[in-house]
């Protein structure tokens, strides 16, 4: 009748579809908690969204080795191009900069 494979299907993309709803969740936690004041709550919010970017990029067949690799990318390119946070506040550097400590041990 039904194969374990197709059991293994579905609850990938359920286990996908949730992931996805924690993201947006946890967005609105976000903003709810800067409305509130609340730092331990945005930095609890923040912190799923983290993890739940993690585990959905697991689900959809990228290491987590590689998803940070691309996060290096993106954040030297907007470094390259000037991007306004990096004017600003030097944000860019900053990440890149903790990236590489992390990468590094």
């Amino acid at each position: 009748m039904y194969k374990e494979e197709d059991f293994d299907i579905a609850r990938n993309i359920k286990a996908i579809e949730w992931l996805k709803t924690e993201i947006v969740v946890n967005a609105g936690q976000v903003c709810r908690s800067l409305q509130t004041a609340k730092d331990e709550l945005v930095l609890q919010a923040l912190a799923n969204i983290m993890l739940s970017c993690y585990l959905l990029a697991q689900r959809l067949g990228v290491n987590f080795s590689r998803l940070e690799a691309e996060v290096q990318k993106r954040t030297k390119q907007a470094q390259v191009e000037n991007h306004e946070l990096e004017q600003w506040y030097n944000d860019l550097s900053n990440l890149a900069e903790h990236l590489e400590v992390r990468r590094r041990k």
